[in-house]
């Protein structure tokens, strides 16, 4: 689906796939817009001509069909091609391919993001903002929903301040919560974003991070991970850093940085 505006540019705000699963003669398809009404009105002269919103939809129906037949429990067959056994009766049903190109509804959002198309909250660190759909932040993050629940609309029009972060680190938030990936990762962002993700509950984040802390473990950042994990009570990585230490035990207890994290 695509929003036209006003000077006849496509928007792209949805890609949806239905496979039915039985012969049904009237569907009923729901197609979620991935827009926001109150970036819609603010932008009235762009995207809302003459109070008009205008969509294009682009549809492909496979028509290919392929009937299923029953084998028998007793055949042993081993034919080229042959059809897996099915349970039910025989039946027609249409066959649906996907391709490894088709978008999701989050690569759609990640394009508007990058053109600041219809983002409706900011997140303010003390040096920049980063405007993003609060669609995402509601779904993925469970603290971000709820100050997003908290906040009226005035206090939302000024963004969510979370100044007690850098705004490298947020960038990277930000980039994971629209591709479930993190690049260009080193030690200390993923120390960084470790702490955040514990911070705002993001598990997904934080289970990257764990990893990346894990892997990389050495002697002089271990007593580091390990003063990280017992503050947030992660088992998990506290027992890679003491399995760690208790390995190169010699070298490690004796350095000055471990002395340093006993008298924290």
């Amino acid at each position: 689906m695509f929003l036209l505006t006003t000077a006849g540019k496509r928007i792209k705000c949805g890609r949806y796939q239905f496979l039915p699963t039985a012969k049904v003669t009237y569907p009923q398809w729901v197609f979620t817009l991935s827009l926001f009404q109150r970036n819609l009105k603010d932008n009235k002269s762009q995207y809302l001509p003459n109070d008009v919103l205008t969509l294009q939809y682009e549809m492909e129906f496979s028509t290919r069909m392929e009937r299923v037949k029953i084998s028998e429990p007793d055949s042993h067959q081993n034919l080229p091609g042959a059809i897996p056994s099915v349970t039910t009766d025989n039946f027609l049903h249409p066959v649906e391919k996907y391709t490894e190109t088709s978008l999701s509804w989050k690569d759609d959002l990640l394009l508007m993001y990058k053109d600041s198309f219809f983002c409706d909250v900011n997140l303010k660190t003390s040096s920049k903002s980063f405007p993003v759909h609060s669609l995402l932040l509601r779904i993925e993050f469970t603290v971000f929903n709820y100050m997003l629940t908290v906040n009226d609309c005035e206090s939302l029009n000024e963004g969510l301040c979370i100044e007690d972060l850098d705004a490298d680190t947020v960038h990277k938030m930000v980039l994971y919560l629209y591709t479930d990936t993190l690049d260009d990762l080193d030690w200390e962002s993923a120390k960084n974003l470790y702490c955040v993700s514990n911070k705002y509950e993001i598990t997904s984040l934080q289970h990257l991070c764990s990893s990346f802390l894990k892997e990389n473990i050495d002697t002089t950042n271990c007593y580091d991970i390990l003063y990280m994990a017992g503050r947030h009570q992660d088992h998990n990585l506290i027992s890679a850093a003491q399995c760690f230490i208790s390995r190169h035990n010699e070298e490690i207890l004796v350095s000055d940085a471990w002395r340093n994290l006993e008298e924290k």
